[in-house]
């Protein structure tokens, strides 16, 4: 993550974004993520969304959820992800 620091400090208006597989996400807490700048996303798989959807609500406006196999796997989460990357479209 430390070159991804750099490079949003460098360029603001930089999109980035931090990417964690489905264990690695499952580990996270709301402290973790709220000491992260709040301009970058969260890449995340949508399963661990799926999984604790009340968890990452307040973090909807930066999440992209990543592993759908379509978007209508995401209409039943709960909330509004920023980005949905789906496969094979």
């Amino acid at each position: 993550p430390s070159e991804i620091f750099q490079l949003w400090a460098e360029c603001r208006e930089a999109k980035c974004g931090l990417l964690w597989e489905a264990e690695e996400a499952a580990e996270l807490t709301a402290w973790e993520l709220e000491q992260l700048p709040p301009s970058l996303f969260l890449h995340l798989p949508w399963t661990e969304i799926q999984a604790r959807p009340g968890f990452w609500e307040p973090f909807a406006s930066r999440l992209a959820l990543w592993g759908l196999a379509t978007p209508q796997q995401a209409e039943n989460l709960g909330l509004t992800p920023a980005i949905l990357i789906v496969d094979g479209i």
